[in-house]
């Protein structure tokens, strides 16, 4: 009886000994999503390295190993954590240092839960990827965090008049993109393009055109204007008188552009548009001075513009020289063949003063300026050399070294 009691009593601390491991096995070993957790388990925050930490592979008590993070996030590890990017220790355990535990707040320089960015921080954004068409320019933040500020993006530009239809454009030139008067809901006609790109459908038909009624399609219905002006239509009129067609469209033939601010076509300019010219870039030899735009837009006002003055010692438009500047010349720079002497300039400033420049001294033997000859020196020449047709004789130089005397030579 006494060894039967002995066996009950030893099973019963064995049970008593192995069902807290069981109870612990259940709370821990199988438990993903305790951080606290000391045990082997792969997704315990605090796990301790037991395997070959660094071999790339998760072995038994390793959470992760460099790179491998056995497809778990910061959310995966622990419920505290909304998002951020979970890292691999160098001892194989988790580092949460960048996973988020707040919803963000928007100023502290961190991308944090229903953030895009914050402050200077944009993470990998840019103009460009935001995918809305930008082609480059400046991405910023916006004051709320949630959404990104693109007014210093640049966007595409259209040129209208390519014969493509690009962004903000519904025709260009010819190319009306498969559209006609009717699928825009007129009863027919001809459809055109403006030069800003946009349906002229001054040329379609509206249903019940001439009941003196203005309905649907219909801009106007005889001189039942809709009390509309060339100005109030929308096309940047500047003035003129509008009308209406036979189709009940605005007839603008006789509406006017110059005075709108726009260099339209048939203008060379428009008000204070002067397309970047200035007195100076005109090449009409002005100094300076304000160019303006003729009321009729048909040309330049040039009645402001500085012409240059002769005796102002600067060299401006058409001068040559102007007092003592001689534009860096002197006697034997101008290719006259002075050899020295002093260059002015003339009074109107439209040329040089040679009058005291030096021409070099005939008889001296030296060849010069604009001397053919001196003396005996002939530059190498003979009676057969000049050109005349001589075949001997003797070639002479005249007194005034301008040319040479062939009275010595023979035919």
């Amino acid at each position: 009886m006494k060894r039967l009691f002995s066996l009950t009593l030893l099973i019963s601390l064995s049970v008593g000994v192995i069902a807290p491991s069981c109870d612990d096995d259940s709370n821990n070993e199988n438990n993903t999503s305790n951080v606290n957790n000391t045990n082997n388990n792969t997704s315990n925050v605090n796990n301790v390295n037991n395997g070959d930490c660094g071999n790339g592979l998760i072995d038994e008590g390793e959470s992760c190993d460099g790179t491998n993070l056995n497809d778990r996030t910061c959310e995966m590890v622990s419920d505290n954590f909304i998002g951020g990017t979970l890292k691999c220790s160098a001892a194989c355990t988790w580092d949460v240092s960048s996973c988020t535990t707040e919803a963000g707040e928007c100023g502290d320089g961190i991308i944090a839960g229903l953030e895009v960015c914050d402050g200077t921080n944009l993470g990998t954004a840019t103009c460009t990827s935001l995918g809305l068409g930008f082609t480059g320019g400046t991405l910023a933040c916006s004051s709320t965090c949630i959404s990104y500020d693109t007014a210093l993006c640049v966007a595409e530009t259209s040129e209208c008049g390519n014969g493509i239809i690009e962004e903000f454009e519904a025709c260009d030139e010819t190319n009306l993109g498969g559209v006609t008067c009717e699928s825009l809901g007129f009863a027919g006609g001809t459809l055109g393009c403006r030069s800003d790109c946009q349906f002229d459908a001054s040329q379609c038909v509206s249903p019940g055109c001439g009941d003196g009624i203005i309905a649907g399609l219909e801009t106007c219905e005889g001189s039942d204007l809709g009390g509309n002006t060339c100005t109030t239509i929308g096309q940047n009129f500047a003035g003129g008188t509008l009308a209406c067609n036979s189709v009940c469209q605005f007839d603008t033939s006789l509406c006017e552009t110059c005075g709108n601010g726009a260099t339209d076509s048939g203008e060379v300019c428009d008000g204070i548009e002067l397309q970047g010219e200035t007195c100076e870039s005109l090449g009409m030899g002005f100094v300076g001075g304000t160019l303006g735009c003729l009321s009729d837009c048909s040309d330049y006002d040039t009645s402001l513009c500085i012409e240059p003055v002769c005796g102002d010692g600067a060299i401006n438009g058409t001068d040559t020289c102007d007092g003592t500047d001689l534009d860096g010349n002197d006697c034997t720079t101008i290719g006259m063949g002075f050899v020295g002497g002093t260059l002015t300039c003339l009074s109107d400033c439209t040329n040089f003063d040679t009058s005291s420049c030096d021409l070099p001294p005939c008889g001296d033997g030296l060849v010069e300026g604009l001397e053919t000859c001196d003396g005996t020196n002939l530059n190498g020449n003979d009676c057969t050399t000049i050109g005349m047709g001589f075949v001997g004789g003797t070639l002479l130089c005249n007194t005034s070294c301008t040319d040479f005397d062939s009275s010595s030579c023979t035919n």
